[in-house]
């Protein structure tokens, strides 16, 4: 994930690491369960994480019982997840990323990929995953996305943030499209999309607008402009201390 697009991916998030890793979402329990029945994965199976970042997906996985190689090029969340996770026993973390994974060919039962697809070479990757992959392998892409239509707090929240973030950051951090899916897989692969919604105090919520790679800086003449436009959708939203953040997690398995 490294360069792929011109700017230093692996950069973006290192310095985001620790809001990433305390504010960014977790997914829910019922597309974890509908990814390990669809694939077919066991405790005996060997599941690789891949942009695992600071290991949120992956630790749902070990929860179960699954074995789960990290696989992180960014050293900051590579070492979150190192710390957070290495008390389960299926745990292991490795230095690569999509394009180059440094896993032994035909090792691996199940590729997962939360929220990193949209970063990686899709050609490159693809390769490398036929690569480590078993011949009946399978894998599971994964996101969180706003859910805009149940939620007017989460759309304006989206609009604030589009509008005020650093362009200079974004790179083509755009999200993935059926397109894109269809080419990754070859045009054979489902969907299931399930509806949940967090809790967020202004805290929260500002920890979790730090933690993406093109919020602005504290030394960005939009930082304070941001940070006072959401306090004030915060304030309007608000019931009890709390907004309620919408999400549609999409999981995506497939064959290559």
């Amino acid at each position: 994930m490294n360069d792929t697009f011109g700017i230093n991916t692996t950069a973006l998030f290192n310095d985001r690491a620790d809001a990433y890793a305390k504010y960014r979402p977790t997914y829910p329990s019922e597309a974890i369960a509908w990814l390990i029945e669809k694939t077919g994965v066991t405790p005996q199976s060997q599941i690789a994480d891949i942009g695992a970042g600071t290991g949120k997906f992956a630790q749902l996985l070990l929860e179960r019982g699954m074995r789960v190689c990290a696989v992180e090029p960014g050293a900051a969340m590579r070492g979150i997840a190192a710390h957070d996770l290495g008390a389960f026993e299926g745990f292991s973390v490795s230095d690569g990323g999509a394009e180059e994974t440094k896993l032994q060919a035909e090792s691996i039962d199940l590729i997962t990929v939360a929220e990193a697809f949209r970063w990686f070479d899709k050609a490159k990757s693809r390769e490398e995953f036929r690569r480590i992959l078993k011949p009946d392998g399978s894998v599971a892409l994964v996101w969180n996305v706003g859910n805009v239509w149940y939620s007017d707090f989460t759309r304006e929240f989206l609009e604030t943030r589009k509008r005020l973030r650093d362009a200079e950051r974004t790179g083509t951090n755009k999200p993935s499209t059926r397109a894109d899916i269809d080419e990754f897989f070859g045009g054979t692969w489902e969907r299931e999309g399930f509806f949940w919604a967090r809790p967020m105090t202004f805290e929260e919520l500002w920890g979790y607008t730090l933690s993406h790679s093109d919020t602005v800086s504290s030394e960005h003449p939009n930082y304070e402009i941001l940070h006072d436009e959401l306090r004030a959708l915060f304030a309007r939203h608000e019931e009890n201390g709390v907004v309620l953040y919408a999400y549609r997690t999409d999981v995506v398995i497939g064959r290559l």
